[in-house]
């Protein structure tokens, strides 16, 4: 039988397409299975909206039994009681199906010998269903929902929930690189060379051209501002664990001739917590940066910061609001040797902090280079033979 399309049909008789398709479903029945597979599988999917229609395959294989144009219980008794008989249909040992009820009422009449198994996605589903009822009922039982205990509170419920969005949970669901005239490898290349050495937009122009790909200069400068903060973001994605004891201090950025500040957080063996440049060094900078470390990272058991006025203020605001013991701050001038080394990587490219015209690019800019650095020393810290590798770094914490 030579195959031919609906198209062709229609042609053929002179009528439309849809009729041609409306007298084929209303002539043609699709022939069931002569048998019953001893396990099966039922659910309901949605055809035409609104209608849902009821499918059932093999268990086992896979394979399609009968697909129903609607799932009510009738027209699913009518099936199986006019195509198979009672002893083929006692045959069937097991059948997994969700929780509809409907169907559990008549499976017993139609298969008496089988088992109803639950699937685990619906169980899954049901429990976490009873444990958003126990967070909320939770939730209404504390008075200060603006007190740390009902922020976090909600916060967690909130994560269990479809309310959150993936922006706040840390999760960025999208493709960074659609849309650009370039391939990915480039643009990685061309900001890793970038964030990892003291270069130019026209320096990273030339490696480029070596490699075949002619660019502007201006795009590179896009590149840089628009792929630092992401960096940024799969970094923290992609951070591990760190010791308990930290040490806290700034490093001075200068934008277009006037200073900002640029918050930074190591652990005991150097590895970076966090970072964030500021426009003022005062008692709110510091007491968003520490608050957002603490809430991220937890409680360590040593925080070590300069003495600066500002900051020993929100330290102790942190310390009455419980997100910091009182003995784990230390404040010492020599103990915070350890990060004031650290910053000679940020200040080596203080030869093209002049470039900076706002404190928007500046902060994308240094988001990439502490990336860099930070993933550079990780590397180190683990003893890797291979060496280190910033474009590789950079392609391994891009999702496929």
């Amino acid at each position: 039988m030579k195959s031919i399309t609906s198209k062709s049909i229609a042609s053929i008789t002179g009528i439309s397409t849809t009729t041609v398709g409306r007298i084929l479903d209303d002539n043609i029945n699709p022939r069931p299975l002569n048998y019953l597979p001893t396990n099966l599988c039922f659910d309901a999917f949605r055809s035409t909206h609104p209608q849902m229609a009821f499918i059932c395959i093999d268990a086992d294989t896979h394979k399609r039994v009968t697909v129903l144009g609607d799932r009510l219980s009738d027209t699913i008794k009518k099936f199986f009681e006019e195509n198979y008989s009672r002893d083929e249909r006692a045959k069937v040992k097991h059948i997994c199906m969700d929780m509809n009820a409907a169907y559990q009422n008549f499976v017993h009449e139609l298969f008496p010998n089988a088992e109803i198994v639950i699937d685990r996605f619906h169980i899954i589903q049901l429990l976490g269903r009873a444990m958003d009822q126990m967070r909320v009922q939770a939730l209404r039982q504390i008075k200060d929902k603006h007190s740390r205990v009902g922020s976090g509170a909600k916060f967690a419920w909130q994560l269990h929930s479809s309310i959150l969005s993936d922006k706040k949970r840390g999760i960025v669901r999208m493709n960074y690189f659609k849309g650009r005239h370039f391939q990915q490898d480039s643009i990685i290349v061309a900001v890793g060379y970038y964030f990892r050495f003291s270069l130019s937009y026209r320096d990273i122009v030339e490696l480029l051209r070596d490699r075949g790909v002619s660019v502007h200069h201006t795009t590179v400068m896009r590149w840089v501002h628009h792929y630092g903060p992401i960096f940024k973001a799969l970094w923290r994605q992609h951070q591990t664990s760190h010791t308990k004891s930290w040490r806290i201090d700034e490093a001075y950025i200068n934008v277009k001739g006037h200073w900002t500040y640029l918050y930074r957080a190591i652990d005991s063996n150097g590895l970076t917590l966090d970072f964030e440049l500021r426009k003022h060094r005062d008692y709110a900078a510091a007491y968003h940066f520490l608050k957002r470390l603490l809430t991220t990272d937890g409680r360590p058991d040593r925080l070590v910061t300069d003495q600066y006025r500002a900051t020993l203020k929100a330290v102790k605001h942190l310390m009455k609001q419980d997100y910091l013991s009182k003995s784990a701050h230390q404040c010492s001038k020599y103990r915070n040797n350890l990060i004031e080394q650290d910053h000679r990587f940020i200040k080596r490219h203080r030869v093209r902090s002049a470039s900076f015209q706002n404190i928007r690019t500046a902060s994308a800019t240094l988001s990439g280079i502490e990336v860099i650095h930070a993933l550079r020393k990780k590397t180190r810290r683990e003893l890797s033979l291979i060496g280190f590798s910033a474009v590789d770094e950079l392609k391994a914490m891009v999702p496929a």
